[in-house]
């Protein structure tokens, strides 16, 4: 079966199991996708790299049944738009921001998995008045691959190999990160390879991401304030994390003083794939009974 080249995001939503929760909004002058179920406490959801908001599309919908809760995809990625700029962990801090002040929250939860963590981490330590607490995922933390990482943001700056890198990327190679993230691979079927692979083959959405590798030199975001961290903070890891070691997840423990660490056997770089009934039922008892 031939590839598309370029897939059609008006179609491709209509595959999207958050399809009947989502709507588009404007942040920051720009078209943002969102997804938003549920009524009570306020908790958002920031995703990984090269992923979008269909990466919580297990755990959404249960909470959303007792929280308020918000998926969103950020500039550049999965059917928000995708702006000629320059993307890094500040802008997206600045879109979590904006997305509060839409909807006129004062505080809210924030969880964020991979990138997301980094993301969310940033945002506290810029507004902590506007975090009520956080929730951490296999967070892009104290980069014990940070050479692996360095090596990738210097090579996207060279326009050939960002051109071989976007003639390469194939849905096989899809699979294979996939795969490569996944510890339990027997959940990983066609609509979740699909559903990560398309919106990274939609139009602009690959040039994004290497904007945003390029800037991905772990200098941006000080990890000695980590330490500043206040709020109740969950950490959620797989211990079978190839990406970010489980001794990320005990560092950041250590160095968030108002932290509880749940660790996941026999999962990956994403609980909340491998493990999401698991991931409700810790975030439902972080809420209910550590920061109320």
């Amino acid at each position: 079966m031939i590839e598309a080249d370029i897939y059609n995001e008006k179609e491709l939503l209509k595959e999207n199991p958050l399809k009947k929760w989502g709507k588009f909004i404007k942040l920051d002058g720009f078209e943002t996708f969102i997804v938003e179920m549920g009524q009570g406490e306020n908790i958002i959801f920031a995703n990984g790299i090269a992923a979008s908001v269909y990466t919580w599309r297990k755990v959404l919908p249960k909470l959303g049944e007792k929280y308020h809760v918000y998926g969103f995809d950020f500039k550049g990625t999965g059917f928000s738009e995708k702006p000629e700029i320059e993307y890094s962990i500040d802008v997206f801090s600045k879109q979590v921001l904006e997305l509060m002040d839409y909807f006129k929250m004062e505080k809210a939860i924030l969880v964020g998995n991979s990138l997301g963590g980094e993301v969310v981490m940033d945002f506290t330590i810029k507004y902590s008045q506007r975090v009520k607490a956080l929730v951490l995922m296999d967070t892009a933390g104290y980069q014990n691959n940070k050479e692996i990482t360095g090596l990738l943001s210097k090579l996207s700056r060279y326009k050939p190999v960002a051109k071989f890198l976007k003639k390469i990327a194939s849905k096989k190679l899809a699979r294979k990160i996939i795969d490569w993230a996944t510890y339990n691979e027997t959940i990983i079927d066609k609509e979740m390879v699909d559903g990560y692979y398309k919106p990274m083959k939609t139009e602009g959405a690959f040039e994004s991401l290497i904007k945003l590798v390029r800037n991905l030199s772990y200098t941006e975001f000080d990890y000695n304030k980590v330490k500043e961290i206040k709020v109740p903070t969950l950490i959620i890891w797989g211990t079978e994390d190839k990406w970010m070691p489980v001794s990320d997840a005990h560092r950041f423990h250590k160095d968030i003083k108002n932290s509880k660490l749940v660790l996941m056997t026999s999962c990956g770089h994403a609980p909340q794939e491998e493990m999401p009934e698991k991931v409700i039922d810790e975030i439902t008892k972080f809420i209910d009974e550590d920061i109320k």
